[in-house]
């Protein structure tokens, strides 16, 4: 009988730690993860004849502009066909000569920047009147930073996501989309209070109109927008760390429910069902600084940088529904889904519970007006409630023990 006791507050004990140990990570926490990082290429074409100060000037230029980026930039010797690089990882050759051959490129230097998803824009580098090195900055500058991205930049971390409305010539639609937009936001404002993780600022919307589709260029050719004028107006959601989630809304798919169903599903817990294919989805181009994903670190209670971290989301992301990028699929259908496994980098399994919800990956934070509660201190309370449990298992099975013998 005393050994049925013990299996019973063992089993208790266990189903409790299982149970309050879910996943504590919500589908924004997992766009701040690099699990399968999809970096842009940019491909500096040289010949043989090519001066060395120009390349030289060139690789010093990116290196620095395009520091903190998620941009690989690789040097390309046409006359030999070779690569080399100049920053992590490298393309093959004839991945690189395609995008030469495109554009039928035949002054070089040139550069051609290349999207995760195959999408090429070649690069002003070399222009009539203009000292190679300004131009050169002003190229690498282009990726990275333009007017909105640094809006985006400034509050996607302490908003709940970023919605971006890319307004057409069509004025009428323009003022449907974006209170469409603001409803949806309106609405899940009232629900932020209640999700798993409360954030304190709603959905920001931010719009760029037509006047500043030139400003804008690189953002725009990164969302499949080539920039010339369109129509009726663009919307996309952009979450954690600049990556774009759902479908591509554009003129008349653009409603409030629809919206709404992708800003609740940003909220929601990884392990909800969710399809996983959503939260790894493309990143625009950008520049993540130090200062930025200790932003992060403050704002998610974890370090999104932890090996630990991406080693259990990996395992958490790789079980369950996948489908492809939300992007591909038609606006305002979130039921499509299919059933295949998400293939990511080679990581180690990560065991039920995570280590790294057992180590404090934050500093204190420093607004101690607020109450955080942080991952670890949910582990602790769980540990203490499950040694009360085991002692008051313990003084049961003695108070039996004793009334026998008495």
């Amino acid at each position: 009988m005393k050994l049925i006791y013990v299996v019973v507050i063992c089993l208790l004990s266990c189903l409790s730690f299982s149970v309050a140990l879910g996943c504590m990570y919500t589908a924004r926490d997992v766009g701040f993860v690099d699990i399968r990082p999809a970096p842009y290429h940019l491909y500096f074409y040289i010949r043989n004849n090519t001066p060395e100060d120009l390349v030289s000037t060139f690789r010093q230029i990116s290196y620095a502009a395009l520091m903190d980026s998620n941009i690989q930039v690789e040097t390309i010797n046409v006359d030999k066909r070779e690569s080399y690089q100049t920053s992590e990882g490298s393309a093959t050759d004839d991945g690189a000569m395609r995008y030469l051959e495109f554009w039928e490129l035949q002054s070089f230097p040139a550069a051609v920047l290349v999207s995760p998803e195959g999408q090429s824009l070649v690069l002003p580098i070399s222009i009539p009147d203009k000292p190679f090195k300004e131009a050169v900055w002003s190229a690498m500058e282009s990726i990275v930073i333009s007017p909105k991205r640094k809006e985006i930049l400034s509050s996607i971390v302490d908003s709940y996501c970023v919605i971006l409305l890319i307004q057409g010539g069509n004025a009428a639609a323009n003022e449907k989309a974006q209170a469409a937009a603001s409803g949806a936001i309106a609405e899940i404002k009232r629900m932020m209070s209640q999700m798993t993780k409360p954030i304190e600022n709603p959905p920001l919307l931010i719009v760029i109109p037509t006047e500043l589709y030139s400003q804008e260029r690189v953002l725009l050719w990164s969302l499949g927008i080539n920039g010339k004028g369109i129509d009726d107006p663009h919307l996309v959601l952009l979450y954690g760390k600049g990556r774009r989630i759902g479908p591509f809304f554009k003129g008349e798919n653009i409603t409030q429910n629809g919206i709404f169903n992708i800003l609740s599903l940003i909220g929601s817990s990884c392990e909800c069902g969710l399809d996983k294919g959503w939260m790894l989805d493309t990143m625009i181009p950008l520049r993540w600084d130090r200062k930025l994903q200790s932003e992060v670190v403050k704002q998610l209670g974890f370090d999104a940088e932890s090996p630990m971290v991406k080693t259990e989301i990996s395992q958490i992301l790789s079980i369950g529904q996948s489908s492809e990028p939300g992007r591909s699929l038609e606006s305002g259908k979130f039921e499509e889904y299919s059933e295949q496994v998400v293939e990511l980098e080679s990581l180690p399994t990560a065991a039920t519970v995570s280590p790294a919800q057992f180590r404090q990956l934050v500093s204190p934070d420093p607004d101690t007006s607020k109450t955080v509660i942080r991952p670890y201190q949910k582990v602790l309370s769980v540990a203490i409630g499950m040694v009360v449990l085991i002692l008051a298992g313990g003084v049961f099975i003695i108070l039996q023990t004793r009334r026998r013998t008495s």
